[in-house]
């Protein structure tokens, strides 16, 4: 079964970039697209002279954006479950320390 509908991508990504935007002003006329096809129409051509790593960093507040979204809509929780689904090692949280690293601290 499908966790989230088409429409619901597009609507938690649109909120995405609309709040992305004020940070990465080039990101005007990107648009959630239709997932899987494309995720972020238009985002070749406004990034197009922008330095690489502000079109990385700005790629990555979408996602950052998005994944609020979903915490505001759904929970930590259950985020980060669904994220893990399909990133397997998502680096969402610091690992809780274990009785052996404490020792080694210690």
């Amino acid at each position: 079964s499908r966790t989230i509908s088409s429409t619901g991508f597009q609507a938690i990504l649109s909120v995405a970039l609309h709040v992305t935007q004020a940070e990465f002003p080039f990101l005007e006329g990107v648009h959630a697209g239709r997932a899987p096809e494309t995720c972020l129409e238009g985002l070749r051509e406004r990034v197009r002279g922008v330095e690489p790593g502000e079109a990385a960093r700005a790629v990555l507040a979408v996602l950052g954006a998005a994944l609020d979204v979903l915490v505001d809509f759904i929970g930590e929780d259950l985020t980060f479950r669904l994220v893990h689904e399909v990133w397997l090692d998502v680096p969402l949280r610091k690992p809780r320390p274990t009785r052996r690293s404490r020792r080694q601290e210690g």
